[in-house]
């Protein structure tokens, strides 16, 4: 079904931040207006030190013990159900992945896991 622009609600916005690494991307997060999260899957915050913006760590397990790749992505889908609830859905204006290359390596290793590669192919 086509549309337009003029037909369609727009009551969130999305945006994708792309850069070399250290262009400020992650710092961008303390100017926004209103509440964010910051997505942690890369332990890159430290320009982030003290600006008091709220951290989901997918890094680590609730006892800080490191995690690999793909409980590290099991861990998200952990948080985006969380975030679809109503008590989570007002309190964020924002959300920040950081980043999305680790993201997507995640992703990887979770479905190297899910459908292995046959060793004779």
């Amino acid at each position: 079904m086509f549309t337009n622009t003029n037909a369609t609600k727009f009551d969130r916005e999305s945006i994708i931040v792309y850069g070399k690494s250290g262009s400020g991307k992650t710092t961008l997060a303390k100017t926004v207006p209103g509440k964010a999260l910051i997505v942690n899957a890369e332990n890159g915050l430290k320009s982030l030190r003290g600006s008091n913006i709220e951290v989901y760590d997918i890094t680590v397990d609730h006892e800080g013990n490191r995690l690999d790749r793909n409980h590290r992505f099991d861990k998200l889908i952990h948080l985006l159900k969380m975030l679809n609830e109503d008590q989570y859905k007002k309190k964020y204006q924002w959300i920040v992945f950081d980043s999305l290359t680790e993201i997507t390596q995640c992703l990887v290793e979770k479905l190297k896991e899910k459908h292995p590669m046959p060793l004779n192919r």
